[in-house]
């Protein structure tokens, strides 16, 4: 779901002059002269920032096969992961319409952003993805219409383009954008799975989008009426990238080696637990399969015991007393011949079918025989407050039959490398980790189908109220509990229910199954509850940032009223360090706010006289200008006031 804060790159191509050679016999002044000519000849990718206090310039040498410094963290090495990604892409597409510019030409940048850095609100994601589509539409490869968001027909402007013996645009999907934007983002040492990239660029206005992968793709849930969702922040920044090997490419790890050793415990080999178990999802109809038997077993155990009480009952109270308790048990059985207590067909929700046969086929039965499987294969009592045993090192090696350092096990990928040796004597907290994962699919799962319930629900109520029918009178001739607003709201407030319930158990696993919260998110969503909010859980990679609460859209003022008063005091914001201090009132406001769901990514064109857009360092610096004030205001154009995480701006050539 996009949000109202915007990143924007403002970007301009600069054809690539070659530079004269120098003679075959010269002086060595002469040779000092062509070199230097050569080198300003190069091209070059320069950025600038209109934060350029917060985010000084930078620039890059034009090769897309130079390394990203991740030992150096800093802004730039972002557009530089973004640059490489886009060449990756394209020399992988090939095709006349994916052939680079030659030579490559100087790219001059300019980026404004409103999402709040270390938030777990895609700044990272947002960035990449507007720095991808920009160096694709400064190329020529997706068309930059004159006015207006790119539409993405990128296909059919393709066929048309080359109908008409035009520009050969290359025919780009959302999903390959995203798809490339998320392997382009892990050149700055962070794994990342593509959820932030692909919401940044297939976000759509008004609703809600369910994201798979291999491949990419989303289809919307609609939000259901009433629900809005609000964002806070913890107070607590979160340093994704500098933080990785502990953190984020650590639980990236834990899930692979998760799934290596389920698929060892289950008769795979070493060798194709490496080569085949690479994900959680790549194990899990064999782990269900285990759960289904360990959950058989202990039904069949739980039934013995049943009949051995029972027979020892029958025992002590004596033959009288089980007559009597016959009895009693035939009148608890209705005409229809069910138990008295069974719920009536007519009482069947279908908001309630759509979440116990979840959209995928991920049924709550299937969520409990994965839970068993894990039990089973990675250990581990069912009391949420039982042991959190840890695998360590060498014992996991020697059960994998691989070391974890193993090429086949990792490949070469740094990341996870540093992660498997940042764990040290931590170990690795495997079961947790498939816990949670398993957990949280079928969660997302059973949080669209009662959304797409509801709305169902709420179309058939608007279509039967617009032919209104008779109340019939009821059996003694009074009228008949009436059917209106009151009892539409009682059915709207169920799914909003069950969604907040979602949320909050979504939390209590990110905190204690996958450890990626924090105190201050934790103390977040819990104030938010006590305040009016169905449910809360913290966004993003984690381990600070924000949190998103569902709230009731009539009780949003309140409630944003009350977070204000109780989260946001003076007490707090000095106690956590000052990420607000010293602020107005007004900068909270991007900190806490309401949200819908908007449009995500967009490429505009700027049309600016020369004279009137200079070079993006110096427009930076120098206050007012066509392009500066051009660019703070492309967001309201990119998204028609709707809120898009990242967009994208070429200049047109002069």
């Amino acid at each position: 779901m996009a949000i109202r804060a915007d990143t924007v790159v403002a970007i301009r191509a600069v054809p690539t002059t070659a530079a004269a050679a120098a003679p075959a016999e010269t002086t060595s002044a002469a040779a000092a002269a062509a070199a230097a000519a050569a080198a300003a000849a190069a091209p070059t990718l320069r950025l600038a920032n209109l934060d350029s206090a917060a985010y000084p310039p930078a620039s890059f040498s034009a090769d897309p096969d130079q390394p990203v410094d991740v030992a150096n963290h800093s802004w730039g090495n972002y557009f530089l992961a973004a640059y490489k990604g886009v060449h990756d892409y394209l020399r992988a597409k090939g095709g006349p319409a994916s052939t680079l510019p030659a030579p490559l030409p100087s790219l001059e940048v300019l980026v404004h952003g409103t999402v709040p850095l270390g938030s777990g609100l895609s700044s990272s994601a947002a960035l990449v993805c507007s720095v991808s589509l920009a160096i694709l539409a400064a190329y020529g490869k997706i068309p930059a219409p004159p006015r207006g968001p790119f539409a993405w027909a990128a296909a059919a402007a393709a066929a048309a383009a080359a109908a008409a013996g035009g520009p050969q645009h290359a025919a780009i999907t959302k999903g390959e954008v995203a798809d490339f934007a998320c392997k382009a983002e892990r050149y700055v040492g962070v794994n990342g799975g593509g959820m932030d990239q692909a919401i940044s660029v297939m976000a759509r206005q008004g609703v809600a989008m369910l994201v798979d992968f291999d491949p990419v793709r989303a289809s919307e849930v609609p939000v259901p009426r009433g629900a809005l969702f609000v964002v806070g922040h913890s107070l607590a920044v979160s340093k994704k990238a500098e933080t990785a090997d502990k953190r984020y490419n650590l639980r990236v790890v834990e899930c692979r080696l998760a799934a290596a050793l389920m698929a060892r415990r289950l008769g795979a080999s070493p060798e194709e637990a490496a080569r085949e178990a690479r994900t959680l999802r790549d194990v899990e109809a064999r782990v269900a399969a285990k759960g289904a038997v360990v959950l058989a077993a202990e039904a069949a155990e739980a039934a013995e015991r049943a009949r051995r009480e029972a027979e020892k009952k029958k025992e002590k109270k004596g033959n009288n007393k089980n007559s009597n308790d016959n009895k009693a048990e035939q009148a608890a059985v209705d005409a229809s011949g069910a138990p008295s207590n069974a719920k009536d067909d007519d009482d069947d929700d279908p908001v309630e079918r759509a979440s116990a046969a979840i959209a995928t086929g991920v049924s709550r039965e299937r969520a409990a025989q994965l839970e068993a499987g894990v039990r089973a294969l990675l250990g581990g009592s069912k009391d949420p407050g039982g042991p959190r045993a840890a695998f360590a090192r060498g014992a996991l090696e020697r059960e994998l039959g691989i070391k974890l350092d193993d090429p086949r096990l990792f490949g070469a990928s740094p990341a996870s490398l540093r992660a498997v040796a940042a764990a040290g004597k931590d170990g690795f907290r495997l079961r947790d980790r498939a816990l949670h994962v398993y957990g949280e699919a079928a969660r997302v799962r059973e949080f669209a189908a009662v959304a797409r319930a509801a709305a169902a629900s709420a179309a058939a109520a608007a279509a039967s109220a617009a032919a209104p029918i008779p109340a019939p009178a009821s059996a003694d001739g009074a009228a008949a509990p009436p059917c209106g607003p009151a009892s539409a709201s009682a059915a709207a407030e169920a799914p909003l229910a069950r969604l907040g319930a979602l949320m909050d158990a979504s939390h209590a696993s990110c905190a204690r199954l996958y450890d990626c919260s924090a105190p201050e998110l934790d103390e977040f969503c819990a104030l938010a509850r006590q305040c009016g909010a169905l449910g809360a859980r913290l966004t993003g990679a984690g381990w600070g940032g924000c949190a998103v609460a569902l709230v009731r859209e009539a009780d949003a003022p309140a409630f944003l009223e009350g977070m204000r008063a109780r989260f946001y005091d003076k007490k707090r914001l000095s106690k956590r360090g000052g990420l607000l201090e010293g602020r107005d009132a007004a900068a909270l406001d991007a900190y806490l706010f309401a949200t819908r769901p908007s449009s995500g990514a967009a490429v505009l064109r700027l049309d600016l006289p020369p004279s009137s857009a200079p070079a993006p360092a110096a427009a930076a610096a120098a206050g007012p200008s066509s392009l500066v004030e051009s660019l703070k205001g492309l967001s309201m154009r990119a998204r028609g006031g709707g809120g898009a995480p990242a967009a994208a701006a070429t200049e047109a050539a002069p």
